[in-house]
């Protein structure tokens, strides 16, 4: 087992114990629906660029730094506005209920 594969299963962990308890946040009313778009946007964004930029730093040459991180940052505000968007559309749908 390679430093990325673990460092692949660490993230993958995180990011389901986060979805656990944004889950367990929103069951109990503490994360209002006003706040979800800005919430998921800016969780995915974080932690998007987080994972790509330990991923680039671990694979990559020092020399590419600029470049990866220009683009891993492009890549994390698309996931950004998909979690925004997503959020937006799950508060519609729970202000509907």
């Amino acid at each position: 087992m390679q430093l990325i594969d673990l460092l692949t299963t660490i993230f993958l962990a995180i990011g389901l114990i986060v979805a656990i308890a944004l889950q367990f946040l929103i069951k109990r009313n503490v994360f209002v629906p006003a706040m979800w778009p800005r919430g998921f946007g800016i969780g995915a964004l974080a932690f998007m660029f987080i994972s790509s930029m330990t991923a680039s730093i671990l694979l990559r040459p020092s020399s590419d730094f600029l470049d990866y991180t220009l683009a891993n940052g492009f890549w994390s505000c698309l996931i950004g506005i998909v979690g925004y968007i997503g959020g937006r559309i799950l508060e519609k749908r729970y202000k509907g209920r």
